[in-house]
């Protein structure tokens, strides 16, 4: 048994015994219901899904159940509790389980069903194969003018509802997307409804009243649409998803007020669209008009997710099943980042303990077969550990879908949001900033980009314009392409606004290419006017801050008339750089091997020299600029002439270069270290790293050495 079993299980037992002391002095029906969730998350994380499944049956009978029944539930708690205390030690001895599971099933069945815990099961009433039990309607709520909670539940509690609630939201969210497209669909709604019906009993488990409330409401409506008594139309669709937005805001809420701090006050907002879902289902289809409450911040942990095969070129097929959750574990993110971090420190030292001098003069066959082994399995650790870190798009880019919805809505603009590689996984941290970067592309591509439907009538285009985002591997990158059939740039008009802002000449020649990278200039907007969506000129220029920011760069690809395709691409991670020691003077540079065409020693006649001074290099019949690093960061070489050094072509967003190093030292892969605030902005540098022999290397960042190159001939 791994530590963390027996810690689970020694933690199991203490709440089993707890539990069965406050059932001698009399348990209320909220108590029972928060103590057998916390027994049944447990038995979740020890495996044993036959007593998870029975304590979740135990706390579900109390969810709108009349007070005969939550006095035999209350009765059974006792012996239920024993039972679990002898399945649990039977269990750590390595016993076979008892078959008292079933048994206690048929008990809980009949007591919900209004029959004694004892009758027989021929007694229960019967259902429809497949069926769910009918929801019974809820009693008028209590309302105390606001929204403060009234639960005795430990922080590991709350904050396991509040990681569950969100994945059950973001999967609502995505299915109610597609049943807006297909609301026939019977599998669909039965896909939202069970998660609605599972956010209401955890929240009511907990004692959080205004969330049962409203997922209560919800589910009603939800209900009678999948037994085909209500159809589900944009009034039915557009109540759920501010239900969504206002039960994110009730778990931010629940957060801040769980850590202490004062919460917001919801009640208003919560029993107006409770009162809107009322009037949909008595059939008046009121459409919800307030703003969707501000959704606070939640922490949401790391989901350590089974790789799948990316998406083909082809637009899947998305089926319910698609969306169901997968098993996970699920850890805390800081938890996670520390031992990333220790995998780094251990991959130094052990790296810094292989190439030591003193052990390399031992010979000693026993010494080299352990270090190497030592190698393989630092190896394998590191690799195992950075793959935590790796979780699919899907979760962002579903987010997107919702983001076209309702832009399309409010525009005017029929749109269709395809996506494609939701299963490529990016690192944890990339996944979250480039949220912010793809929410401000999908904008312009929709304020923009897209035409209106008159324009594009004029055009003989479809109505319904496509917007395609997709995800997949490229070499050592992950690629990200956001593309729409609009309008295009148009790179005349581009290039006279920038013009006319200062940011290049009339006389300067431009490649497209060039020209396009134009409107990512601060405060650059070829916009004629300001809407809510966009105009102002400040977003593309975040966008490009924050892909820099994590070492990567987009590439922009349109044709008037006909579209734009932008691609983000970004390393596979921010911790790991597989990467090229250099070595000049007594300095070390790291430069990545993704930026690296080749090396080569050049000979004399491939140097051109301009007034004396080497500029430019001929390789295979091109020219290409020559730089020395050493020139760029002020230090010391040991090699003048370029013929007894050693030339890099490295290359940028289609430019190229050749680095003058005084040598290559070796490949290696490096764990990648911030350089602190005060370096942070330094041109050429994105971080630095500890080498094998215990030096520091900085690493090299060719986007900033292009721009280096091009402020010294500025000058």
């Amino acid at each position: 048994m791994s530590r963390k079993d027996k810690q689970t299980l020694k933690k199991t037992t203490e709440l089993l015994n707890k539990l069965a002391c406050e059932t001698v002095v009399g348990a209320t029906p909220i108590a029972l219901q928060t103590g057998f969730s916390q027994v049944e998350g447990l038995f979740k994380v020890l495996g044993l899904e036959p007593l998870r499944r029975l304590a979740s049956l135990y706390v579900v009978g109390f969810f709108d159940a009349a007070p005969a029944v939550c006095a035999q539930l209350i009765e059974q708690a006792p012996q239920l509790l024993e039972f679990f205390t002898r399945e649990l030690e039977a269990w750590e001895l390595g016993k076979e389980s008892s078959d008292g599971v079933s048994s206690w099933l048929t008990r809980l069945e009949n007591i919900a069903n209004g029959l004694s815990a004892e009758a027989a099961p021929a007694e229960k009433k019967a259902a429809p194969a497949g069926s769910e039990a009918e929801p019974q309607p809820a009693a008028p709520p209590k309302e105390s003018g606001d929204d403060a909670l009234n639960f005795a539940a430990d922080p590991e509690f709350v904050a396991m509802f509040i990681t569950e609630a969100l994945d059950h939201l973001e999967s609502i969210e995505a299915l109610v997307l597609e049943i807006e497209k297909t609301p026939d669909n019977r599998e669909l709604l039965d896909n939202v409804f069970r998660p609605f019906h599972t956010v209401k009993g955890n929240a009511g488990a907990l004692g959080f009243k205004p969330m049962q409330e409203l997922a209560h409401k919800v589910e009603n409506l939800l209900d009678l649409a999948r037994k085909g008594k209500h159809k589900v139309g944009p009034a039915e669709i557009e109540i759920i998803l501010k239900a969504v937005d206002l039960t994110r805001a009730l778990l931010g809420d629940l957060k801040q007020i769980s850590e202490g701090k004062p919460g917001q006050d919801f009640t208003a907002q919560r029993l107006a669209l409770q009162e809107a879902v009322d009037r949909v289902i008595a059939g008046g289809g009121a459409e919800v008009s307030q703003a969707a409450p501000q959704t606070p911040s939640v922490v949401t942990p790391v989901e350590a997710v089974p790789a799948a095969p990316a998406a083909g070129d082809g637009m899947p097929k998305r089926r319910a099943s698609d969306f169901e959750a997968s098993t996970v574990i699920k850890v805390d993110a800081s938890k996670l980042d520390s031992l990333i971090d220790m995998v780094g420190e251990l991959v130094i030292i052990q790296s810094m303990i292989r190439q030591d001098p003193t052990l390399a003069n031992l010979i000693q066959s026993k010494l080299s077969q352990n270090l190497s082994q030592l190698n393989r399995i630092t190896s394998s650790l590191q690799k195992d550990a950075m793959s935590l870190r790796m979780v699919p798009v899907r979760q962002t880019f579903q987010k997107m879908s919702r983001l076209v919805r309702d832009l399309g809505s409010k525009s005017g603009k029929k749109v269709d949001l395809a996506l494609y590689g939701e299963d490529t996984e990016m690192d944890r941290k990339m996944v979250e900033e480039i949220n912010d970067p793809l929410m401000h592309m999908i904008r312009n591509a929709l304020d923009h980009g897209i035409e209106k439907p008159a324009t594009r009538a004029e055009r003989n285009k479809p109505a319904t314009a496509r917007v395609e985002l997709k995800a997949y591997h490229q070499g050592g990158n992950i690629v990200i392409g956001i593309s729409d059939d609009g309008n295009g740039l148009d790179p005349e008009k581009i290039r006279k606004k920038a013009i006319s802002q200062g940011l290049v000449t009339a006389e300067q020649e431009l490649t497209e290419a060039e020209i396009f990278q134009l409107i990512f200039a601060p405060g650059f907007s070829t916009a004629e006017k300001i809407t809510e969506i966009s105009g102002r000129g400040v977003g593309m220029d975040v966008v490009r801050r924050n892909i820099e920011a994590l070492r990567g760069k987009i590439e922009i690809q349109s044709v008037l008339g006909k579209g734009s395709q932008f691609l983000i691409k970004l390393p596979l991670t921010l911790a790991i750089l597989d990467g090229l020691v250099l070595g000049v003077g007594a300095e070390r540079f790291v430069l990545p091997t993704f930026a690296i065409k080749e090396s080569l020693r050049p000979t004399k006649d491939q140097i051109h020299s301009v007034q004396g001074r080497e500029c430019m290099v001929r390789v295979r019949d091109r020219l290409f600029p020559l730089v020395r690093i050493s020139v760029l960061f002020g230090i010391d070489s040991a090699v003048e002439d370029p013929c007894q050094g050693t030339l890099v072509l490295i290359e940028d967003d289609g430019r190229q270069l050749c680095l003058l190093v005084d040598r290559l030292i070796g490949k290696q892969e490096v764990v990648i270290k911030s350089l602190g605030e005060t370096f942070r902005h330094l041109q050429g540098v994105a971080g630095g790293a500890i080498l094998g022999d215990g030096r520091v290397g900085l690493i090299l960042d060719a986007n900033g050495i292009f721009k280096m190159t091009q402020l010294e001939k500025a000058s």
